[in-house]
């Protein structure tokens, strides 16, 4: 009993760790997404378009910083 108890215990961090890695790994994407869509919105010449990337990149922007909140 002692054992399982043991093993229980010591897999809880692995996971909080493995969440941790996850939330990096996904705040990263989202920052290289922001980055893309930055990109596009300083090469595009078309106004509408350029508002719209704009717009993305915020919400990108907030998914990213979530992220890494978590994390």
């Amino acid at each position: 009993m002692t054992a399982l108890l043991a093993a229980v215990s010591s897999s809880m961090p692995a996971d909080e760790s493995d969440r941790a890695i996850q939330c990096k790994i996904e705040a990263s994407d989202q920052w290289s997404y922001y980055q893309a869509k930055s990109i596009k919105a300083m090469l595009t010449q078309d106004a509408t378009e350029k508002a719209r990337y704009k717009d993305e990149e915020k919400e990108i922007q907030k998914k990213a910083e979530e992220r890494a909140r978590e994390s």
